[in-house]
């Protein structure tokens, strides 16, 4: 197992008391619809993590691979302009969240968000 998919994992059980199931594609998922077609589901099934930098911080919005992320209503809910919304910075993202994007899981975080 890949080592941060490992660390993943151990912190679920140690941290929120989950026993997660990691399954890892050599080949990769890097769309909704390759992780459904790569675990055979409806890509509705699959939870897409996206981070966006909101205001003076970073939100992780974890929406159906089917939806698209309307960031008018993501400034709405944690109150910042609508201009004050967009796709997080690659590097603020590891430095904050401690993932890389394509791999930012829904929780785990190495800080709040």
């Amino acid at each position: 197992m890949h080592p941060r998919a490992e660390e993943f994992s151990r912190r679920a059980t140690d941290e929120h008391g989950l026993d997660v199931e990691v399954y890892e594609f050599p080949e990769g998922t890097k769309t909704a619809e390759d992780a459904a077609e790569a675990v055979g589901c409806d890509v509705a099934q699959i939870a897409s993590g996206i981070v966006l930098s909101a205001g003076d911080g970073l939100v992780v919005v974890v929406t159906s691979g089917a939806n698209r992320v309307d960031e008018a209503k993501v400034a709405d809910l944690v109150g910042v302009d609508p201009g004050d919304v967009s796709m997080g910075d690659p590097d603020e993202i590891k430095a904050t969240l401690g993932w890389s994007i394509g791999g930012v899981p829904p929780f785990c975080h190495e800080s709040d968000v």
